[in-house]
């Protein structure tokens, strides 16, 4: 069982050296031969997501697929098998809830805790990643040298999952405070309205966000139109818009005044409690992956497992990823 955790472990090394891949393309601008005067935490910035694309193609080796021969007796042997099927549908639904949440975990990290999308992907890919691939091996380890009985196993498996899940409503609960933006209440309010007495006749419109920070170095502003910005100018690296009517002081009163082409200063101090809670939740998950596979193996035919191996995989991944990603496309 030394054996199938290592591999399995090893089946983690690409997608953490995608992540790794992909942060380092979306430090790029999407046209690396352009400099677009905005830096790679500024909202309008849209990495090289491409580059990884060309780098993997370049490097991809021509496989020549063989044809194999169907095993109808297996398939029907593992249909009429309920210790086989459970645990295929406890996988399946398992990967169904939560594909979405580490499909789209860069971009929320990136959204709640003010990272680059670089720093975003860097963050969710490899942090949890080694971690999984850590927990598959201590697993592997801990099997092949306790032994444990079958019900032992599963009840491993049971006390592993569980961990996992209060490690995913912990991540729930540790959040950063929103933002407000000025001339709104909440930042994720469905519906809100921008305009004042400074900026009526501006005709300002909502469909770029080009957020600005005013001079009391907390109120974040929709774009300079809305903070009632006429002027702009550019000292070194450091931009700024000038004359604007709509900005507040540090007493909280309007003002004329400039404010800098940027979000306000956010501190928040989660972010590594998030990634350490979140690693450890995929660690301890993870260490039920071999007691996984061997139950599986165990619920069929020597001469079986392999088929039953590749049959896991091959549903594992209609029913859940493909399912989660059809299910959002309606």
């Amino acid at each position: 069982m030394m054996l199938s955790g290592t591999l399995f472990a090893l089946r983690l090394l690409g997608p953490t050296l995608g992540f790794l891949l992909s942060s380092l393309c979306l430090n790029f601008y999407e046209d690396p031969f352009y400099d677009p005067g905005y830096g790679t935490k500024d909202p309008r910035w849209i990495g090289a997501w491409w580059l990884g694309f060309i780098i993997l193609e370049t490097r991809r080796n021509k496989i020549t697929n063989r044809a194999t021969e169907g095993h109808v007796e297996s398939h029907e042997t593992f249909e009429q098998e309920p210790n086989f099927d459970l645990p295929l549908f406890r996988r399946s639904s398992k990967v169904n809830g939560i594909v979405g949440y580490y499909v789209l975990l860069p971009k929320y990290m990136e959204m709640q805790f003010k990272q680059s999308a670089s720093k975003a992907s860097l963050y969710s890919g490899p942090a949890g990643l080694v971690g999984m691939q850590l927990g598959i091996l201590f697993g592997g380890i801990a099997i092949r040298k306790f032994k444990p009985r079958p019900r032992v196993m599963t009840g491993g498996i049971v006390i592993a999952e569980s961990f996992s899940f209060i490690a995913l409503i912990l991540c729930m609960l540790i959040t950063c405070p929103v933002p407000e933006m000025t001339g709104t209440s909440s930042i994720t309010q469905p519906d809100f309205n921008l305009q004042n007495d400074c900026n009526t006749d501006c005709l300002c419109t909502t469909k770029v966000y080009t957020p600005v920070c005013g001079p009391d170095g907390k109120s974040t502003y929709f774009s300079p139109c809305h903070a009632g910005c006429t002027g702009y100018n550019k000292t070194g690296k450091k931009e700024y818009f000038t004359d604007c009517k709509c900005v507040h002081n540090t007493t909280g009163h309007i003002i004329t005044g400039d404010a800098s082409k940027s979000y306000c200063g956010f501190e928040c101090q989660w972010l590594i409690t998030f990634v350490v809670v979140l690693s450890l939740g995929k660690l301890v998950s993870s260490t039920a992956r071999v007691a996984n596979a061997l139950v599986t193996l165990r619920c069929v035919d020597p001469e079986d497992k392999s088929l039953a191996l590749g049959a896991l995989s091959g549903v594992f991944s209609l029913l859940g990823k493909e399912l989660f990603i059809t299910h959002n496309k309606s």
